[in-house]
């Protein structure tokens, strides 16, 4: 009944989304002024249905309130993850949409990935269970305010918190890591669940991220061989304009990813401690992230760094002395450990 009656939450959350945003999209178009009221009401609408009631559904402590409520909440992080850049947010006025919503499109297909593969190890852990749904609404609802959130830090403009959206991956992983730790302890499960998120974040960015090098400016300048152009109306790419040649940074992380995906699939049946695995990957993206910051084109505030590596930072510090510790104690040893053959 519960994973039933989630669907049932999902798809009205569904239907009600793009109620509601057709009739806000009518009403801002004809607007000769600012669309702003329009989207403000329909956002606290929205967020007032799929998170208030879905909350309240699932502290009735029924079955099919819980897979509603589980539902709504599923809906409404889907619904803001994707509608992300959907309208043109570059000045907030006027809406208008673009010709063809390629971000949405390919963040839609990680997301649909990413849930296949969790379902998948969920399922062969044996950890496929309502605890394991919480945990995944946790992430997708902490996600969705995480990347609303960053994107609002960079201006701190009231509109840039939710009405125009924001495509900030970290912020969105960090709101995740929250949401999952939030919604565990909520309902006092104390059972590790990182593990069974890995492969699955790393498969789905890897699809998510084509729709980033299709729509957002590559990189920095570059006069290496590999180096790719961009459209001239591509947002905030000054190289763009002048026809320059750029790091296919995006590209880069695709290959990071999938490389990610490879080794975390070869590494599950050999880290037997709850958590080692999603450990190693959070401090591996977490240095590739660094690193591949210097090609990419997003503005540096100090010291030559960028938003996203100071914000790394005290994170890749944390993660070091975390995987020292692990270390020191054997945790990785079966990674190095060469099995024996059947016949000496």
């Amino acid at each position: 009944m519960l994973i039933g009656m989630l669907f049932a939450g999902l798809g009205i959350y569904s239907i009600l989304n793009t109620v509601v945003g057709f009739f806000i999209f009518v009403a801002a178009m004809d607007a000769s002024g600012s669309a702003t009221p329009y989207l403000a009401a329909g956002a606290a609408f929205l967020a007032l249905v799929g998170l208030g009631a879905g909350i309240g559904l699932c502290f009735v402590r029924r079955p099919w309130s819980r897979g509603l409520g589980l539902g709504l909440m599923i809906g409404w992080a889907l619904w803001s993850i994707l509608s992300a850049g959907f309208c043109t947010r570059s000045q907030p006025g006027p809406v208008r949409l673009t010709a063809m919503p390629y971000h949405e499109i390919f963040v839609g297909l990680g997301v649909a990935v990413a849930a296949v593969v969790f379902v998948r190890e969920a399922r062969r852990r044996g950890a496929l269970n309502e605890q394991s749904l919480i945990a995944v609404t946790g992430a997708l609802v902490g996600g969705a305010i995480g990347m609303r959130l960053a994107g609002w830090l960079e201006t701190l403009e009231l509109e840039t918190l939710w009405l125009y959206g924001s495509r900030s991956i970290l912020g969105g992983l960090t709101g995740a890591y929250i949401g999952v730790l939030v919604a565990k302890r909520i309902i006092g499960y104390r059972e590790r669940t990182g593990d069974l998120f890995a492969p699955a974040v790393a498969l789905g960015m890897a699809v998510g991220r084509i729709g980033c090098h299709l729509t957002e400016a590559p990189g920095r300048p570059t006069d290496l061989p590999w180096g790719v152009h961009a459209p001239p109306t591509t947002p905030e790419c000054p190289g763009c304009l002048t026809g320059q040649a750029m790091h296919p940074s995006f590209i880069y992380e695709i290959i990071f990813q999938l490389a990610a995906f490879a080794a975390l699939m070869w590494a599950r049946k050999r880290l037997t401690r709850p958590g080692e695995l999603f450990t190693l990957y959070v401090a591996a993206y977490a240095a590739f992230r660094f690193l591949v910051e210097f090609t990419r084109a997003n503005e540096t505030v100090w010291l030559d760094l960028t938003r996203p590596q100071w914000f790394l930072i005290p994170g890749m510090l944390l993660l070091a002395a975390r995987l020292g510790y692990g270390w020191r104690r054997g945790y990785y040893t079966p990674l190095f450990a060469r099995k024996t053959p059947l016949f000496e």
